[in-house]
């Protein structure tokens, strides 16, 4: 009975390690890893917009101007509005702090 407790929770522990390393396939890609069709695509109807990956919330479109003017290229992969402020983290590690009048206000790089 010992044996057959001890096989159980073995793989119960295995079954639960597989499904937990298989989330960690996210990674970002970048428009140039794209496939030709898909960049045609994006190029053709989203020209002079910024890429996000945000998931429900929505940027200010002031904050997404500053970011495709000052940073073309680069992604919003996280946006957080704050009673007084804004944040926005970018895919190259840098954060940026905008006020509520969409000034910024501090830009730092993750440590």
């Amino acid at each position: 009975m010992k044996k057959i407790k001890f096989l159980l929770v073995m793989a119960m522990v295995s079954i639960m390690s597989l499904t937990m390393s298989a989330d960690d396939d996210d990674r970002v890609i970048t428009f140039d890893q794209l496939p030709q069709p898909a960049q045609t695509f994006l190029k053709q109807n989203f020209a002079n917009k910024v890429p996000l990956i945000v998931t429900a919330d929505v940027i200010p479109s002031q904050i997404a101007a500053y970011i495709n003017k000052n940073y073309l290229g680069k992604m919003a992969i996280k946006f957080e509005r704050h009673r007084s402020m804004y944040e926005v983290k970018l895919n190259n590690g840098m954060e940026i702090e905008f006020n509520r009048n969409f000034q910024v206000i501090d830009v730092d790089f993750d440590d």
